[in-house]
């Protein structure tokens, strides 16, 4: 894929995730991908806040989207700074707006891939319907690169790699 072709599927993954953030009325949303090497990498996020998240989360390999890559199954918690097991993202991502933190696995032949996660500035619980529709935003981001990545004779973590490096965020 030339530069052209993933600056185009970066663009159209920049606008899914802000409309997941507007469509789910929350702070801000992030993307994090596995890449060629099986690192996750950010590849965009809506806000700072979800930049913080997916830095921390990299930095320590604690959090709803470490969790959503090892079980594969959403997480939806409603205080980060209050779960026990994610004690060191707290000096990490307090004061960034994070606290309500839902994550959806990014799921692509049958293997998580990646995680989209839905960031709040303050503790709530999360409706059934926000967690059915970031599943099913995860599965459009899913068909978005499985579809752009086929069509350009690659495979997704490829695509990644790329797209991680238009962002300039490895994670």
């Amino acid at each position: 894929m030339n530069g052209a072709g993933t600056a185009a599927v970066a663009r159209r993954l920049e606008d899914l995730v802000d409309s997941v953030a507007a469509l789910l009325e929350v702070e801000c949303v992030g993307l994090l991908l596995r890449d060629s090497d099986d690192q996750m990498r950010t590849v965009t996020t809506s806000g700072a806040a979800a930049a913080a998240l997916e830095r921390a989360q990299a930095a320590t390999g604690v959090g709803p989207g470490p969790d959503v890559q090892r079980a594969g199954i959403p997480v939806a918690v409603p205080d980060v700074l209050a779960v026990p097991d994610y004690a060191g993202l707290v000096p990490l991502v307090r004061g960034d707006g994070v606290r309500a933190v839902l994550s959806a696995p990014v799921v692509a032949d049958d293997a998580v891939i990646g995680n989209l996660n839905a960031v709040d500035a303050w503790p709530h619980g999360w409706t059934d319907r926000q967690q059915a529709a970031l599943q099913t935003f995860a599965a459009l981001v899913a068909d978005l690169l499985l579809l752009s990545a086929a069509g350009r004779g690659q495979d997704v973590a490829h695509l990644t790699d790329r797209l991680a490096d238009l962002d300039g965020a490895a994670s």
